[in-house]
């Protein structure tokens, strides 16, 4: 599922597509700038989002074989909330995944 799957989704819920597109657009920024704030966000049921600090490493360029420094950088974590990994692991077990 992509984003236009999940705008299309939506807007059999609410009055308009443009509508569905607003919600979402609006959901995806306000995590990125609270993210970009250092800040979690958790959405219950879903999962939480984290942004954590990678330390500086060394390192070798597969290429040359040259040994290099990987500075430290900031990425995003993604945790699945317990529900819905007994909800996928439901449907597996069920045989509804595959």
């Amino acid at each position: 599922m992509n984003k236009s799957d999940l705008i299309n989704k939506l807007a059999d819920v609410v009055s308009t597509k443009h509508e569905a597109e607003q919600v979402i657009e609006l959901m995806v920024s306000t995590i990125k700038q609270t993210l970009s704030e250092n800040q979690r966000v958790v959405i219950s049921g879903f999962g939480s989002f984290n942004v954590l600090v990678r330390k500086a490493k060394r390192a070798r360029n597969p290429k040359t074989g040259k040994i290099m420094t990987i500075m430290p950088h900031k990425t995003v974590k993604f945790k699945p909330a317990k529900e819905l990994i007994k909800d996928i692991t439901k449907q597996q077990r069920e045989g509804e995944l595959w």
